[in-house]
């Protein structure tokens, strides 16, 4: 993808990962853009390398992030994208 990585204009985080309490703040708010930016089927092919410069932190502050939605059974990563199972 060549396109810049734009913020969602609307990022919608269901409350049951707001409550989750293993999940920091920072991955909550993620996972809404996540959401936002998946397709019908819940993938997301964007890159970390673009999520961080979007949010303009390092990309292992993302991979974190996705470790941590993985955790708590909301995503799924696989080698060439991410899926949004909330």
């Amino acid at each position: 993808m060549s396109e810049t990585l734009e913020f969602p204009y609307l990022a919608a985080i269901p409350y049951k990962i707001i409550s989750e309490k293993n999940v920091s703040a920072g991955a909550k708010v993620h996972f809404g853009c996540l959401m936002a930016w998946a397709d019908q089927s819940g993938i997301v092919k964007h890159t970390t390398k673009k999520m961080a410069a979007m949010y303009e932190k390092p990309e292992s502050i993302i991979q974190c992030w996705h470790i941590e939605l993985e955790n708590a059974g909301f995503l799924k990563i696989h080698e060439s994208h991410l899926e949004v199972t909330a």
